[in-house]
């Protein structure tokens, strides 16, 4: 007698069984998540292409060296908006990379962190625009600036989500890490947010949260 045919039957799987859905495929979280930040990069850039010098060709506006001089030199402000904002997204790309390659699995509550998150990101461009056109404004600074805080705290909080009961990163991953993670997590959106203040003394001087967040970052918790 064949073997399958020793088999009690009440032993063979049941082919219409129920089964929880498999909570271990990220690609989707992350095939959004890149789209996002991509798309955010590229809308970036539309803030250079809007420049008002670029509409030249009118007898009031010829297309010429001198108008295209005077209106790069007018333009520095926006080249370096484009240029930090261009950084803060790629620092938030680089992280949610860096914690996503550590989560295994995930829940209901790590898509919706990760769905503000990437509210806040899409409207990294509009932030920028805001502070270009209101740089010299307290309220434009603590636009961006909020923007970008909130942005770090949602990061932070995919991480010290991930890493608490829900446990979605490797059981075997160091209680030494985990408590070096959550630290590191919060310096830059912590940093950015407590410089805010500032901005309504000085409306520039806020931009310290970038070497302050890198120093206290490299010689905080390891």
């Amino acid at each position: 007698m064949a073997l399958d045919e020793q088999r009690d039957p009440t032993e063979l799987p049941n082919p219409n069984a129920w089964a929880p859905p498999d909570l271990d495929d990220l690609s989707r979280i992350l095939a959004l998540s890149d789209g996002v930040f991509a798309f955010a990069m590229t809308l970036l850039v539309l803030n250079l292409t809007g420049l008002s010098f670029l509409n030249c060709g009118s007898a009031a506006l010829p297309c010429s060296e001198s108008v295209l001089a005077r209106g790069l030199a007018d333009s520095v402000p926006v080249f370096i908006g484009y240029g930090i904002v261009f950084f803060v997204v790629a620092l938030w790309w680089t992280t949610h990379h860096r914690i996503f390659r550590f989560i295994e699995r995930y829940d209901t509550m790590l898509v919706w962190f990760n769905i503000f998150l990437l509210i806040c990101i899409g409207a990294t461009p509009f932030a920028l625009e805001v502070f270009n056109r209101f740089s010299g404004t307290t309220l434009g600074v603590v636009v961006f600036a909020s923007v970008t805080g909130v942005t770090g705290l949602l990061l932070a909080a995919i991480w010290w989500h991930a890493l608490g009961p829900a446990q979605l990163v490797n059981p075997a991953f160091p209680e030494s890490e985990r408590r070096a993670a959550r630290a590191r997590s919060i310096v830059t959106p912590f940093v950015f947010l407590a410089t805010v203040p500032i901005a309504f003394v000085a409306p520039y001087l806020w931009l310290i949260a970038f070497p302050a967040g890198a120093i206290m970052r490299h010689y905080g918790p390891a």
